[in-house]
């Protein structure tokens, strides 16, 4: 039988591994704030601004009235109309029905 190698046997745990040189995680000086890799460019376009508040009303359907035409009287569009009332565009509005428009 031949004798372990003089290198320190089968036993031996490995040799430490050597701290990394570069690319290793450095953290950001206390009182920093911390910027992910590859994302500290400022943005280049402005924060959108708030989302516009709507306020409703409630309109009576009268005789004759469909999604376009009441659309028309508050100046929106009969799709936007039957998005907010939870309605198909074409759908038969019944006089005496209330529903909400963008006052």
């Amino acid at each position: 039988a031949s004798a372990p190698p003089a290198s320190g046997g089968y036993n031996t745990p490995p040799p430490a591994a050597a701290p990394p040189t570069s690319g290793g995680y450095n953290p950001p000086p206390p009182g920093s704030a911390f910027i992910p890799p590859g994302m500290n460019n400022p943005p280049t376009e402005p924060p959108q601004s708030p989302a516009k508040m709507v306020i409703y009303q409630e309109y009576v359907v009268q005789k004759g009235d469909t999604m376009q035409s009441v659309a028309r009287k508050f100046k929106t569009t009969a799709q936007e109309l039957a998005i907010i009332n939870n309605k198909e565009v074409n759908e038969t509005l019944i006089v005496g029905q209330r529903i909400l428009a963008p006052k």
